[in-house]
């Protein structure tokens, strides 16, 4: 994914584009807890 994460963390929070669809922000959220996956 080429979209950008805006400051990092913030109080362990991550500032994402708003624009981002759904779909995008459910692939982005996999990427940062790969738990799911193992």
């Amino acid at each position: 994914m080429q979209k950008t994460i805006r400051s990092g963390k913030l109080k362990g929070f991550y500032i994402i584009d708003p624009n981002w669809s759904k779909k995008e922000l459910e692939q982005f959220l996999k990427l940062i807890n790969p738990s799911e996956n193992h």
